[in-house]
Order: C-alpha cells, then structure tokens, then sequence
C-alpha cells in the first residue's frame, strides 16, 4: 500500500464518521502538541493533516496569527469547513508541496507514518515550508509498549498489519537517529 492509496479510505471513513473507525480521544495527545509553544501569537501555522479540523481550531485559540490546515481527504475538509469557521484558519485539500510560503510552525499530529517515506518527507518539509528558526511538531504512534508489543508478535508471525492506514511504525529513536543524521535539534 501506498499514500495515495489510503485517499478513498480516509473519505470513506470521515463519509461514515470518523467516530467509528478511530476509537480513541486525542484531545490530550492535542494538547500536549499545542504546549510544546508557549506562545502561539502571530505565529503563521501550517497542519499537515489536519482531519475535520480540531488541533486547527486549537491553534487559532491559542493565538496564532494564521493557520493553513490541509488534508487530502476531501470530506475531512468537507467537514472542518462546515463544523469550524474561524477568520485565522483556512482550511484545505492540498499536499504541502503544493502550499506558498513558509511558516513559522508547522505541525503533523499521526501524519508521518502514513507517508510513503517519512523522514524524506519530514526533511522535504523542514527546508521548504520552515521559517529559519521554525518549529515542527510532530507525533507519531509508538509501538514499544504492552499493546505495541502484541500487535509487533501478530505481524512477525502472520503478517497482521499494525493499522488499517499507517505504512510506517516509527519510534523515539528513529526520529534521534533523523536529528542527528540532519544537524536538526530535537526536543
């Protein structure tokens, strides 16, 4: 499977309600993201899928001065243009690539593991999208814990996929191999 793959996929579950398919709250993983800045007054923002929109809306009351939200699911945005209408917050189909100027932060909450390279893509966005002295915050599934390690056992021995969407399971040390292979500082 590849990223573009997993584009029908994503209509069709925001189609059915995203409710069903993801069985989890991330309001506190969004939190955490949000206070990784202190500050987020006129801050230019870029979210990299950004689903229906919440961590978007959560950035803009904090203080950030704009806020580009992009997904390439189709009825995501749908649905955030619908459901959340503020002034600093645009949210749209795109691909990064695709989006003019830089930001000062950039934000991917569970988007890396499911690119087709990640930290390719990670450093695509770092030197194309980042102001000097900019910011990604990002998070990722991690597998090293109870559950991780059952669904790691499942997969080596009869090829269980780990999700129906993420292509990668990436960990703390991958991203500290990233850092330091790139001269980037991690915290």
């Amino acid at each position: 499977m590849k990223n573009k793959d997993l584009t029908d996929k994503y209509n069709k579950i925001f189609e059915s309600g995203s409710g069903k398919f993801f069985s989890f709250n991330n309001f506190p993983e969004s939190k955490l993201l949000l206070d990784m800045i202190v500050d987020w007054n006129d801050l230019r923002v870029l979210e990299i899928g950004c689903g229906e929109g919440r961590l978007a809306a959560m950035i803009n009351f904090a203080g950030a001065a704009h806020i580009d939200a992009i997904d390439f699911s189709e009825e995501a945005i749908r649905i955030a243009q619908q459901r959340i209408r503020l002034k600093n917050v645009c949210y749209q189909v795109a691909d990064y690539r695709e989006m003019k100027g830089t930001y000062d932060v950039v934000v991917l909450q569970g988007v890396l593991e499911h690119l087709d390279n990640p930290f390719i893509e990670l450093k695509g966005i770092i030197e194309s999208k980042l102001n000097e002295g900019g910011m990604v915050i990002t998070s990722s599934p991690s597998f090293l814990n109870p559950r991780g390690y059952v669904w790691m056992t499942l997969q080596l021995l009869f090829d269980v996929p780990m999700s129906l969407t993420d292509l990668h399971s990436l960990c703390p040390f991958d991203f500290e191999v990233f850092a330091e292979e790139n001269d980037y500082t991690l915290e």
